[in-house]
């Protein structure tokens, strides 16, 4: 871990704090399926990790049966089960939803301590060229706080994504260092994905990952990557083929406000 702090705080240290981060414009965001098939109970999917990594070394998911969270970081995917453990995916398993990038930050951004989610959000969101592309954001550090969940594995006929969310497994963690994986949709996403942020976590001794609920910064710096490419793959399983899909998450509600992964 502590190499890896080296090395980003070399990289970051060749950044420039912009008012405005640049615009990456060769860069690409990979998702595969979309938000609206995990609300209907799709959790299976055809594209193994192998192929994920192949996209992007950076990123957010989950597994196959909906068997916890999927946080990529440094081009390797962890996997974080309701159990409580944390392991890294091999290249055989499969994904029903992940978003991943080859993360190139364009900038390093001045991060307060004692933000909250909603005020990391703002500090982030005030130094964007545009709140219309998508936004990759890594931060590595001890954070005073992380209220992070899981969801444990699904059994077929497989429910509902709210019918699952109540059986959540959440862990609060105390000045726990560790990676913020932070992705940043724009408010036209509609059911494809959710618009707003989107965090992940992984700590550092890779005992603890899942998706951020809730969090405390310390003094840090985001390296940010703003992304103007979308490159949308979808399954071609018989469950997403024939699920009914009526667009009802095009209205886009904040990632905040709603149960993702």
């Amino acid at each position: 871990m502590l190499n890896r702090l080296v090395r980003c705080a070399v990289l970051l240290s060749l950044l420039v704090v912009l008012a405005g981060c640049p615009i990456d414009r060769g860069n690409t965001v990979t998702q595969y399926a979309t938000l609206e098939a995990l609300f209907k109970g799709v959790y299976d999917g055809d594209m193994s990790i192998g192929q994920l990594r192949a996209a992007g070394d950076f990123g957010l998911g989950t597994f196959n049966a909906l068997d916890g969270e999927m946080v990529v970081v440094d081009g390797r995917v962890y996997q974080a089960r309701s159990d409580g453990s944390v392991v890294e995916a091999s290249d055989d398993m499969l994904t029903p939803f992940a978003v991943v990038l080859p993360m190139r930050p364009q900038a390093g951004v001045a991060i307060a301590a004692g933000l909250d989610f909603a005020g990391l959000s703002a500090a982030i969101d005030a130094t964007l060229p545009s709140k219309n592309l998508i936004v990759a954001a890594r931060i590595d550090g001890v954070f005073p706080g992380v209220k992070i969940r899981t969801v444990p594995r699904q059994q077929k006929p497989y429910p509902p994504l709210p019918d699952v969310i109540p059986n959540q497994t959440v862990t609060e963690l105390a000045n726990v260092e560790g990676t913020l994986v932070i992705l940043r949709m724009p408010v036209y996403i509609g059911a494809l994905n959710s618009a707003g942020y989107h965090i992940h976590f992984l700590s550092g001794d890779h005992r603890y990952a899942g998706h951020v609920l809730a969090l405390q910064t310390g003094q840090h710096t985001a390296a940010v990557d703003v992304v103007p490419n979308m490159n949308i793959q979808l399954p071609v399983t018989g469950d997403f083929l024939t699920a009914p899909f009526n667009g009802e998450l095009a209205a886009g509600v904040e990632s905040d406000k709603i149960f993702i992964f």
